[in-house]
């Protein structure tokens, strides 16, 4: 396997940071994080969840309780003065806390209740002390210790290598310790996160399609067209970033398709496109860069193409042919069987003792999606008129 390995950290820096690792007392992460803002976040007996798009709220699966994380009195939860009022999407889970990443770039914790708010500190604070330089994060993942975003940095210098570049940064809470890990020009590529587990991070870049075209004024078939030839052109590298090793390894490159998950424990899966300019699939391989062994796990050839969702676990994924949504273990590649229908129907996300879904209720006064949280038990999961729960 063809591996390109960049050292970020210079050898003193290496070897304060082994010492330092040793020394401290490091929260080490016992699975796969990944990048999500939305859906639920498992914890203890129960899981954090958005209500009605902005108020956090927590469920326990014990005593089938909800409870509104803001314990200001006289608070009727509907406004933007409500504690449990957020616009930074879902937290994330720092051992026994919350933690958020807002768009500036504050990293702000809090107790499991959503109390004593404390702002930890703010990524890339030594690059916003540069005149005329902005911040923008997009996405973050938190495993033990370490914390990974990904950020635009806008620098209006104009000897500034990248004047718009998408950079992913490192930062162990414990030690308030930063290092940029990656960074790329905005406007020719585009970076994504994918998962983390304490020092390690996977992420992809990809050349950007032809932005100049004016796609709203082409017909369809001009569209299809455009479309099927961007691509063509596609160009996906993925990258394994190792914090504590100060390296960053070229893992796998792939032209013409799409990454879908990628982590120590599962490999890399990654799909081919249909090649009819929906980015949907024919072929979805499975990469063991250890055995350098590559295998086709499924093949829609000829046939209706597949779509891949978003991650609903570390290791579960939705995906959809035919109409068909089928929940897939991605360790070895295992279908999820289930009796109930309604797990076959949207997005499902595994929490303690049974499943989390959601369903359309109605629409608020803007004209947005209103949805209520339903959880279904492991036991009525296997009963197809079970009985799912209104999370409330």
């Amino acid at each position: 396997m063809k591996r390109v390995y960049i050292v970020f950290l210079l050898t003193a820096v290496l070897l304060l940071a082994g010492c330092q690792k040793e020394s401290k007392e490091y929260k080490q992460s016992e699975e796969w994080s990944y990048s999500s803002g939305f859906g639920v976040r498992e914890y203890k007996d129960g899981f954090y969840y958005i209500k009605d798009h902005y108020w956090l709220r927590y469920y326990d699966t014990k005593s089938g309780k909800s409870v509104v994380l803001c314990e200001k009195n006289g608070c009727r939860h509907n406004s933007d003065k409500c504690f449990a009022y957020t616009e930074d999407g879902l937290p994330h889970i720092w051992g026994d806390k919350l933690c958020t990443v807002t768009s500036d770039g504050k990293i702000v914790v809090s107790d499991a209740n959503n109390r004593e708010k404390e702002e930890l500190d703010t990524i890339g604070k030594a690059r916003m002390k540069e005149e005329k330089c902005t911040l923008t994060v997009w996405d973050y993942i938190v495993s033990g210790d370490m914390l990974y975003v990904q950020t635009t940095i806008t620098d209006y210098n104009s000897d500034a290598k990248y004047q718009e570049a998408d950079t992913i940064f490192a930062y162990d809470m414990s030690t308030k310790e930063e290092k940029e890990i990656a960074a790329i020009d905005e406007r020719k590529q585009d970076m994504r996160m994918l998962m983390g587990k304490d020092g390690i991070v996977y992420y992809t870049v990809q050349n950007k399609w032809d932005s100049e075209k004016d796609i709203t004024s082409m017909t369809q078939e001009e569209r299809e067209e455009y479309l099927k030839e961007e691509e063509k052109k596609t160009h996906i590298e993925l990258y394994r970033a190792d914090y504590f090793e100060g390296m960053v390894e070229l893992v796998k490159e792939v032209d013409n398709g799409f990454v879908v998950a990628a982590n120590d424990d599962i490999g890399v899966y990654y799909y081919e496109f249909a090649g009819d300019g929906s980015a949907s699939g024919s072929k979805l391989y499975h990469w063991n860069p250890e055995e350098e062994k590559e295998e086709v796990v499924l093949d829609r050839e000829g046939k209706s193409p597949f779509q891949v969702t978003v991650p609903i676990s570390s290791k579960h994924f939705i995906i959809i042919s035919e109409k068909q949504r089928v929940i897939y273990n991605l360790d070895g590649f295992v279908q999820e069987e289930f009796v109930h229908p309604v797990l076959q129907e949207g997005l499902v996300f595994f929490v303690p003792g049974g499943y989390v879904f959601e369903k359309k209720t109605g629409e608020d006064e803007n004209g947005g999606d209103l949805f209520n949280w339903y959880y279904l038990t492991e036991e009525e999961a296997q009963k197809p008129e079970g009985n799912a729960i209104l999370v409330e």
